[in-house]
């Protein structure tokens, strides 16, 4: 049953990695590091250029979708940042993912609020709202670990 979740994560990053492809968003990660331990500290940006609406999310090793922020048109802000992130458990190979849209992202945002939201059913979900609109894709790995490994 766990493994699903995970098998889930990967069919929909390589979705939005095929999405980032055709427009890919921009995203940074600092400081930049290969693997981050238990304790380390991280700043995380993204700019929404000129789209109406951001989401941001993290999709957790284990398939979990854990939103992060939804900036929906005429909300003000145009920029993401989380700044001193802690690295804790559980480690694994997490992505951050910023989608920038004009589309509307409420029942997006709506679903990560009202239920957990798995990697299969978002991905249900972006198919459905997202596919052949008029968006940028960033994908940010992160990777992470107990320290003295």
């Amino acid at each position: 049953e766990m493994l699903q979740g995970a098998v889930d994560k990967f069919i929909l990053v390589d979705f939005l990695k095929t999405l980032a492809a055709q427009s890919p968003g921009s995203v940074s990660l600092a400081p930049l590091k290969d693997i981050y331990a238990a304790g380390d500290r991280l700043n995380f940006k993204a700019a929404q250029g000129d789209y109406a609406n951001m989401l941001v999310f993290n999709l957790a090793n284990t398939g979990e979708a854990q939103l992060l922020d939804a900036q929906i048109a005429g909300s003000g802000s145009h920029a993401f940042q989380l700044q001193g992130l802690e690295v804790v458990k559980p480690f694994g190979a997490d992505h951050l993912v910023v989608i920038s849209t004009n589309t509307p992202i409420d029942a997006i945002a709506a679903a990560f609020t009202n239920s957990k939201l798995d990697a299969a059913a978002l991905l249900r979900l972006l198919e459905t709202r997202l596919e052949g609109s008029d968006s940028t894709v960033a994908i940010q790995p992160l990777y992470t670990r107990e320290r003295g490994q």
